[in-house]
């Protein structure tokens, strides 16, 4: 039997191991090994295939993409390709020139916010202390630039009480919903 697609429809990329925060549910952290991500001309040589094979989505991740030095270039680039761009990301790097630059991607469609709680008291249990507040004031400079954002959720035990009132939290902030997901 053929398959329907020459490519992948989506591909899923984690363009660093570094991350600023150090989430009980993650295994990614700040003292990653440095020198092990690949480089900027190894990424772009990769958005190359990509584009070759016809690939329509891609989505950034990491630990937290913002904090590679080359993550606009990288951003840039993906965005002059007829590829769709999704940014995962904790939206703690975010500021106002951040925001700025984000929302002039042409191809960028959506940028998924890590949230795992409605408050400082449930998030930051879980991401590290002032992360809920970095977070919030990251995700509200990105909607003031008009930006279609989501929550990803990552439900455990530490926040599963807190689900209703993160739905809640997402609809008075304006985000367009929230992606709930079992801890991997």
């Amino acid at each position: 039997m053929n398959a329907p697609y020459s490519a992948p429809l989506s591909v899923f990329i984690s363009i660093t191991s570094l991350c600023n925060l150090k989430c009980l549910h993650c295994c990614v952290y700040e003292d990653a090994p440095l020198g092990t991500d690949l480089s900027t001309d190894e990424w772009i040589s990769f958005f190359d295939e990509l584009q070759r094979l016809k690939v329509f989505r891609v989505h950034i991740s990491g630990g937290e993409p913002m904090m590679r030095p080359d993550f606009f270039h990288l951003m840039d680039d993906l965005a002059r390709r007829p590829l769709r761009i999704c940014i995962n990301t904790n939206a703690t790097l975010v500021d106002g020139p951040a925001a700025k630059r984000l929302s002039n991607l042409s191809r960028l469609d959506e940028i998924m916010v890590s949230l795992d709680g409605s408050s400082p008291e449930v998030h930051d249990r879980v991401r590290g202390p002032g992360s809920f507040e970095k977070m919030k004031r990251g995700v509200e400079l990105l909607l003031k630039e008009g930006f279609p954002l989501s929550f990803y959720c990552t439900v455990t035990r530490l926040n599963l009480e807190d689900l209703p009132n993160i739905a809640g939290f997402a609809m008075r902030l304006g985000v367009s919903g929230v992606k709930f997901n079992d801890m991997i």
